[in-house]
């Protein structure tokens, strides 16, 4: 087909993050249900909890994006290095949300905080997002146009590879 690389993270992630959204809802109720005193869960095993989705999704998103990369965008990736970039691109919003949620709960004024927290998260959210999927698609574009002579594909603009030739004189 042809596309960037970059919007085939992007589907590789919609289409990982649904599957592995329906199997950290299940685990999490039923976490939830065998509580049986109703207190809530200690911060330190939400934040276990969350680490653990955020590897299973990258194994999940990894996997897909090996099966859908060659299809769409034309280039190939072994699945270990798929399964690295996904986790480095969702290990950017995990971090990035842990120090802002951080910094934010740790403010002397709570009233400025909660304003700030209310207003900026949702876009902070989105650029770290945009962030991770950049990374994801660095990583997964250098890993794949990586050969024995050194000399990879040269991209357009669109990050798609262009075909050249040696007998060919190079565009400027």
């Amino acid at each position: 087909m042809g596309i960037p690389v970059w919007i085939t993270v992007v589907i590789s992630r919609f289409i990982g993050g649904f599957i592995t959204g329906f199997l950290g809802v299940a685990v999490f109720a039923t976490v939830l249900v065998a509580n049986p005193g109703g207190a809530p869960a200690p911060q330190s095993s939400l934040v276990t909890y969350s680490l653990l989705l955020s590897i299973v999704s990258a194994g999940v998103i990894g996997l897909v994006m090996t099966g859908l990369l060659p299809a769409l965008s034309g280039c190939r990736v072994n699945l270990g290095t798929a399964v690295l970039a996904s986790f480095v691109g969702q290990m950017v919003p995990f971090i990035g949300g842990a120090l802002l949620t951080h910094a934010l709960l740790s403010s002397r004024s709570g009233a400025y905080s909660l304003t700030l927290m209310t207003t900026a998260t949702p876009l902070v959210a989105l650029g770290l997002t945009v962030l991770g999927i950049a990374v994801t698609a660095w990583m997964v574009q250098s890993s794949s146009s990586g050969g024995g002579s050194g000399r990879g594909p040269r991209y357009d603009l669109y990050s798609r590879a262009r075909q050249t030739s040696l007998d060919e004189p190079p565009e400027l």
